[in-house]
């Protein structure tokens, strides 16, 4: 059981979901699409984002049935003993490499448009430790620092995005399916991918107030950042086109850099994007790296998680240098959607087994919504 103190709202928690999930793949997403897919990406974006949606859907209802209890509880309850630590572990594991790869990523981005100078060494260290002192005091923090930088961040980014004002030619985006239905299938794990964070769902419901409204909010979640997706990519498509898009590192920031000023009286738009970026990583890292420590202190029966949190800094910190350079770092990419799909596929079995238990009495009344 959790601390009564530690209480999410729905729209804390939509706040919170749309934060993390965007985070920094946002930045290289229309290249990895498009390296898979070509112009049909938006296609591939379709089919992953759907299923993403239906994915944290369904994981928002699953955990909804059990309130104010942890996943490491109830996944042992419908898995047994052994296969609801092993899953419990999965979570946690994953979750620490999800941390890892922002940190890598967002270091490299750093380096590249704003501290050229400044060893990647002093970015992470400094960065982890800034996240560390908010992920040791609990969920509530996050979620207050979370909806103030969505605020500052998030939306001054999809507003950019709305009224994207450049040169564009929509025709890149046909002929559609030219090459037939392989590429868009090729795409679909890449496309996916980028919604990968949806698993944070899991471990945040056993902190609402009212989990019945996780469904309905999370559900609006995935479908704003859905839509956020298929602006952006269709956007950078119709502003590069497909070729010119896979050569460009980091195509969203290529992108705003392509805008004109709001008339002329607002310039250097891709600074302005940057230091939004900045706090939307900022949350991206501690909500993955919150939830990692937290499934793995909930499996070893840790109660203050605020040394589990100091003493992972150093792992988080390893597994981030481990890449040599920014191909292998974003290998680290592919691993990591396979293995978020994996956990996508094991959603609709938990729900059956609930839905059975409950059927049976497996499930107390307290224990349902």
């Amino acid at each position: 059981m959790n601390s009564p103190k530690d209480i999410l709202t729905s729209r804390q928690l939509l706040v919170i979901l749309i934060s993390t999930v965007i985070g920094v793949q946002v930045f290289i997403m229309p290249r990895l699409v498009v390296e898979a897919a070509g112009r049909d990406g938006w296609l591939s974006l379709v089919l992953g984002g759907g299923w993403a949606l239906l994915a944290a859907t369904a994981a928002a209802y699953l955990a909804s049935f059990f309130p104010r209890q942890t996943p490491v509880v109830w996944f042992s309850h419908l898995l047994g003993k052994w296969g609801g630590i092993a899953l419990s572990l999965g979570f946690g594991c994953f979750f620490l490499f999800v941390a890892a790869e922002v940190l890598r990523l967002f270091t490299d981005m750093t380096q590249t448009y704003l501290l050229p100078r400044t060893p990647s060494e002093i970015i992470m260290i400094t960065f982890l430790l800034s996240i560390a002192y908010v992920v040791c005091h609990g969920i509530n923090p996050i979620a207050r620092v979370t909806l103030i930088f969505f605020l500052f961040g998030i939306i001054p980014s999809i507003i950019l995005i709305a009224v994207f004002q450049g040169k564009v030619n929509f025709g890149e985006l046909v002929p559609v399916l030219a090459g037939g239905i392989a590429p868009v299938i090729r795409g679909f794990l890449p496309a996916y991918g980028d919604f990968g964070g949806w698993g944070i769902i899991v471990f945040l419901v056993q902190f609402m107030d009212t989990p019945k409204e996780a469904v309905k909010g999370t559900a609006v979640g995935m479908a704003v950042i859905w839509l956020f997706f298929m602006a952006t990519f269709i956007i950078t498509l119709a502003a590069f086109g497909p070729i010119e898009t896979q050569y460009l590192l980091y195509p969203v920031v290529d992108l705003i850099r392509e805008m004109e000023g709001v008339g002329g009286f607002i310039e250097k738009l891709d600074l302005i994007f940057l230091s939004a970026w900045i706090l939307s990583v900022f949350v991206t890292l501690a909500v993955c790296y919150y939830v990692a420590v937290l499934a793995i202190s909930q499996l070893a029966g840790i109660k203050n998680i605020a040394v589990p949190v100091y003493v992972g800094l150093p792992l988080v910190y390893l597994l981030a240098l481990l890449p040599q350079g920014y191909k292998a770092a974003e290998g680290l990419v592919g691993y990591l959607n396979y293995t978020s799909f994996i956990f996508s596929l094991s959603v609709p079995l938990l729900v059956f087994l609930a839905r059975r238990k409950i059927k049976q009495g497996g499930v107390s009344d307290g224990e349902q919504t």
